[in-house]
């Protein structure tokens, strides 16, 4: 082999610094080599082990010119030659999946792992290398010390102590020098960087050659720490006529070090050599790697790493199944494989599994952005299995709890409730843990967070359950009486702990036990923490009062001012929120008008005259259409008019105030010749004045009637009428699932509220059960029928 003046002047360099002798001696004889051979006599015991020819191979051309420099390059020879890849389609049931797949080659499948480049020592004298480097303060003398070591006495855990110890004095120095590296922070910088690559590349390789999987992992698990040589490797300096120049692609080369080691873990996994907590315990740190080097950790090679799970998924337990689930985030293309085989053990260990296990996979099940074909919220920060977990894992993870409910913890049970509100998971059986576990701790819960997580897993599955709000009641009461407060020292609720608390009561229609005190402290906790609630949760909790029937009188100022309004406004930076809490403001405007009378002196808010739209479900104007007819065909004999969807004049745009059918009667109009006024006669006789707008000698519309008749603004004017039960209008409302508690039984609070407004608009109201119409859809009979036995004519 040829050597460059510049090669020789690289090696002379490291030498003299007593960091790295030269990979070019003992390879030629040439004269240039024996001018510098006094180096290879004083350093060739560190020689002897950072050279591996087999791994490395050093090009050099001599240039015609002295003054340019030669290039050399380090070609490492990765295992990549060991491994094919290739693609494999599973099928299970009626889902097909393709997974990455790695294969060794044939013709490195037979052969031994590797040469051992050492000696075997005792553990004593490896505990006395190990000893030894714990001295050490900087990354210098930690490479310096390599010169008095044999190169087979450098077994791979003396190995896996040096670069523990280097890392470890790298990132000290970098702490202490704002992020510097140190072998940047030396003159010949592009030296250190060279022989602290060249070093640790080395100790690598023997780290390869060990047969104790612990190491080989412990090593994987330290090098998410290098992270100070990143810093260095990019490092390109250029250097006058005596110093050396590496490229950015020679750094590179060196780098790939981490890229040796992942190829061997994936080696051994391909063989079946790594156990199950192996696997995993590879997985995790490898896709920790893959973030902090995505250049040399690509997502594909972690995928391949399923062959490890699928291999050993006999052997998943309860003690290694949370390190299975662990894992589970780190795959891509390959996780609904690996979901699918944990997820089939679960079901067989449920039964097995203690509290503390079930919370830890809870709150596996919520790991931060590293799924993927989940609900990708711009207003949230996380991301969560809902692409992949089944509800058949949900209900085990129920079972399971419940099981153990004698023994699971406040913090244990705070996981589970969390996981299963933010995955929408509803199971009975969790309904009764809750119930359970309320009625026997209610007193003894010290964390309100646990208390506002099962209230938020209360609203959004709609569970009316008499043990779950009574407890809360009890809690309630017991953490923020005055009474009690000396007595016991529990922490105060936080505004949003307050709102989620008391909304359920309202919105569920459910009247606390010890009611008086129950709303005293109510109305004390919202009058001392008033300005610290956000308007959304005080118009929210306000709104849930009304529900109940207790009114907040002694809010009204505070909520109908111009501050408020400010705060409301400039809180809400989405539009869409901004519109739908200023229509429930107007809610509560209209509820307090029509049910407190001459207490309230609203409405506050001026109406809005302009174009909106309102969202009604579905299967409520499907419905609406299909009965259209046969309520028609029903009424046509009664002298009742049919129509649907009617907004109610002079009320706010809610869909509460839209009812799906309005039944009334028919209704002529005539003129008054000596009034000049128009007038309407229905069928008692009854006259009532009508606006001089409308043209007589034709039927009014509801629409028309009803706008004349619900003017909460105008008491004294000719054309208002008082509103009287006199049985001209028939509301019809069809009651979805959403309208009623889990138990399908139960209006929810918004609905009776409904009804309760329309009773005192006039109305006669008439409910009907979408589930009932939908089941006798098939049956136009009996759907008749079942319409006469709810209607009243």
């Amino acid at each position: 082999m040829h050597l460059s003046r510049y090669s020789l002047n690289v090696a002379s360099r490291q030498l003299k610094s007593g960091l790295l002798p030269s990979f070019i001696c003992s390879i030629s004889t040439s004269p240039i080599i024996r001018v510098k051979s006094y180096y290879l006599s004083n350093h060739r015991c560190i020689l002897n082990w950072i050279i591996s020819p087999s791994k490395f191979r050093l090009y050099s051309t001599i240039s015609n010119n002295d003054k340019t420099m030669s290039k050399n390059k380090i070609q490492n020879q990765s295992s990549s030659k060991q491994l094919g890849e290739s693609t494999l389609l599973l099928q299970e049931g009626i889902e097909i999946q393709e997974v990455p797949l790695a294969i060794l080659r044939d013709s490195w499948a037979c052969k031994s792992n590797h040469s051992k480049p050492y000696i075997e020592l005792d553990p004593t004298e490896e505990a006395a290398f190990v000893e030894g480097f714990k001295s050490f303060h900087s990354p210098r003398e930690v490479l310096s010390i390599l010169h008095t070591i044999p190169s087979q006495e450098v077994t791979p855990i003396v190995a896996l102590c040096i670069l523990r110890k280097l890392f470890e004095l790298e990132n000290n120095f970098g702490f202490r020098n704002e992020g510097k590296s140190w072998v940047i922070t030396t003159e010949n910088s592009s030296l250190e960087t060279f022989a602290r690559m060249a070093i640790v590349s080395r100790l690598i390789d023997i780290l390869i050659t060990g047969e104790d999987t612990s190491v080989l992992l412990d090593t994987l698990d330290i090098l998410r720490y290098d992270r100070k040589a990143i810093a260095a490797n990019l490092i390109q300096k250029s250097y006058e006529e005596d110093e050396v120049s590496l490229s950015q692609s020679d750094i590179l080369e060196f780098s790939k070090y981490r890229v040796k080691l992942c190829d061997e873990v994936l080696i051994r996994t391909t063989k079946g050599q790594l156990s199950l907590e192996d696997v995993c315990r590879a997985v995790c740190t490898m896709g920790q790697m893959a973030h902090l080097f995505p250049n040399e950790i690509q997502p594909n090679f972690i995928d391949k790493m399923w062959f490890g799970i699928s291999d050993k998924s006999h052997k998943i337990s309860e003690q290694n199944i949370v390190s299975v689930f662990k894992s589970i985030q780190y795959f891509k293309k390959s996780q609904r494989l690996v979901m699918s085989i944990v997820e089939g053990k679960f079901i067989s260990l449920w039964w097995k599994m203690n509290s503390a296990t079930i919370a830890e996979i809870c709150e596996l099940l919520l790991m931060k952005d590293k799924l993927t074909g989940y609900n990708n919220n711009a207003n949230t920060t996380q991301q969560y299995y809902w692409g992949i977990v089944s509800c058949r894992l949900l209900t085990s993870l129920s079972k399971s709890i419940n099981m153990n409910l004698h023994q699971v913890s406040e913090e244990e049970l705070l996981k589970v409730t969390k996981t299963f509100n933010v995955l929408n998971f509803y199971d009975a059986t969790f309904e009764k843990t809750l119930s359970k576990y309320l009625k026997a701790k209610c007193l003894k819960i010290t964390n309100p967070n646990l208390i506002m997580n099962i209230m938020d897993y209360v609203k959004k599955f709609r569970i009316r359950s008499p043990h779950i709000f009574e407890g809360v009641a009890e809690y309630f009461l017991l953490h923020n009486n005055s009474q009690h407060q000396q007595q016991h020292t529990a922490t105060s609720l936080t505004p949003s702990q307050l709102t989620s608390i008391l909304v359920p009561f309202g919105l569920l229609d459910y009247q606390p036990p010890q009611g008086i005190k129950f709303w005293e402290v109510v109305e004390r906790l919202i009058s001392e923490n008033f300005v610290q609630i956000s308007p959304k949760d005080v118009i929210d909790s306000l709104l849930s009062c009304v529900y109940l029937q207790k009114y907040p009188l002694n809010f009204v100022n505070k909520i109908f001012s111009p501050y408020f309004l400010d705060r409301l406004h400039t809180s809400e930076a989405d539009v869409n929120v901004l519109h739908e809490v200023r229509s429930r403001l107007k809610l509560l405007d209209t509820a307090l008008t029509l049910e407190c009378g001459s207490k309230y002196s609203g409405p506050y808010l001026p109406r809005d005259f302009t174009v909106k739209s309102v969202y009604i479900d579905g299967r409520i104007i499907r419905m609406v259409n299909l009965l259209q007819e046969p309520l028609a065909n029903i009424y046509q004999q009664s002298g009742y008019k049919v129509e649907p969807l009617v907004v109610l004049p002079n009320l706010p745009l809610n869909p509460l105030y839209i009812v799906d059918f309005i039944l009334s009667a028919k209704v002529l109009t005539t003129f008054d010749k000596s009034t000049s006024q128009l007038i309407k006669v229905n069928d008692d006789n009854d006259v009532v004045k009508v606006p001089r707008q409308i043209s007589g000698g034709k039927q009014l519309s509801s629409q028309v009637v009803l706008k004349n008749r619900f003017n909460l603004r105008k008491p004294d004017a000719d054309y208002y009428v008082p509103i009287k039960g006199n049985g001209d209008y028939t509301a019809i409302l069809i009651h979805i699932d959403t309208h009623y508690a889990s138990d399908g039984k139960t209006l929810l609070g918004p609905q009776i509220m409904r009804i309760r407004h329309l009773k005192m608009l006039g109305f006669s109201v008439v409910n009907l059960s979408y589930e009932s119409l939908i089941a006798l859809r098939t049956n136009p009979q009996a759907q008749l029928d079942y319409l006469k036995s709810q209607l009243i004519l």
